[in-house]
């Protein structure tokens, strides 16, 4: 049983690239960029309320829970890093502790993307020096997805990390084949107020609209903009009877970042086998 939860470090690292990607990268609407600006918006949304070009940082907070018996229980804590330049390039460096039965795994992540290939992101593996590129599109991000919109309610205006976000539930049923498998209650809070380049907000913007993110209907995008619940995610939790997830923005910081981070490093050889 440990073997089939830990032991696949494969399994783990795919799961981990699925659920960042979506959360962090598709998690996005709404927001555009376009002057300079060097000032840190950790602490606040003065920074961020005018247009910004520049290099950016962002920190992320996950934790996932399992809701089941005591033997079976499973932690999952990933800390992500997130760096865009003022391209469009994106790189995104995740540290996964996961917790099984007493026995811990630790797994990094780097996975890097180009503004010029928006259906392309490799995967750096820096122990065994070599990347794997990986494809997709629109279609594949819901490849499985089975899901029907429940209802879609705004809950208020809060701060999160100092950004003005408005805070959406959004309730939904998940199928497995014709069988009504979980219900899930997320709960998102977006901000206008916190800078992302441009060319990264309009692709995010794609992929949201055809794809719903992976996280939700297509539907729910329509009805969240019209609430006002556009922009960067700050935060989000998802309630299951299985499980409970809870992400939040922590850093948000204007820095500038050598063109190599987000190149494969010299040296790495192409592992074709996929990640």
């Amino acid at each position: 049983m440990l073997n089939s939860k830990l032991g696949n470090m494969k399994n783990i690292k795919l799961s981990a690239f699925a659920i960042l990607t979506t959360i962090c990268i598709f998690a996005c609407s709404g927001t555009t960029t376009s002057n300079g600006g060097n000032e840190s918006a950790s602490n606040g949304s003065s920074a961020a309320s005018s247009d910004v070009i520049g290099d950016m940082y962002f920190e992320f907070k996950t934790n996932t829970n399992s809701n089941l018996k005591a033997s079976e229980k499973m932690n999952i804590q990933i800390d992500t890093k997130m760096y865009i330049s003022a391209k469009g390039d994106t790189r995104m460096e995740m540290s996964t502790e996961t917790s099984y039965n007493g026995k811990n795994a630790s797994i990094p992540l780097v996975v890097i993307g180009h503004s010029d290939k928006p259906t392309e992101s490799v995967y750096i593996d820096d122990e065994t020096k070599t990347y794997s590129v990986n494809h997709f599109s629109d279609s594949e991000i819901t490849q499985g997805l089975k899901k029907q919109t429940i209802s879609v309610t705004k809950i208020g205006e809060e701060k999160i990390l100092g950004f003005n976000s408005v805070h959406a539930r959004i309730v939904t049923k998940e199928f497995a084949g014709t069988y009504v498998e979980q219900v899930d209650t997320m709960d998102i809070w977006r901000s206008n107020d916190v800078p992302v380049v441009a060319s990264v907000k309009n692709m995010l913007d794609h992929f949201e609209t055809k794809s719903g993110s992976g996280l939700f209907s297509p539907d729910v995008v329509s009805q969240l903009k019209q609430m006002g619940c556009e922009g960067f995610m700050t935060k989000m939790e998802i309630h299951s009877e299985k499980s409970t997830v809870v992400e939040e923005l922590v850093k948000v910081e204007h820095r500038s970042f050598p063109a190599s981070m987000f190149e494969i490093p010299a040296g790495y050889k192409e592992d074709k086998s996929g990640m």
